[in-house]
């Protein structure tokens, strides 16, 4: 696995399982996605999706993954502004 960064935003993580990140969020907290913690902060919830976690439930190293929709996220985020 990369060294990369290890946590995954849920939006990425998302699209890695083919699932909505409402679907995520709501699997999180209630404990039956095993990619990480969910916890809650005053209002809301705090997500950390381990990227570690995250290839360990899809049977695969998703980091190549991960990183090049982190930058391709990036670099949408770059050309709105």
């Amino acid at each position: 696995m990369r060294d990369i960064c290890t946590r995954v935003p849920v939006a990425i993580a998302a699209q890695i399982l083919g699932f909505d990140p409402q679907f995520v969020r709501v699997a999180m907290q209630q404990g039956t996605l095993p990619i990480g913690d969910a916890f809650k902060s005053g209002q809301k919830y705090v997500y950390i999706i381990q990227i570690s976690l995250l290839s360990a439930y899809c049977g695969e190293d998703v980091s190549d993954r991960v990183a090049y929709l982190m930058q391709q996220k990036y670099m949408r985020k770059l050309r709105s502004t």
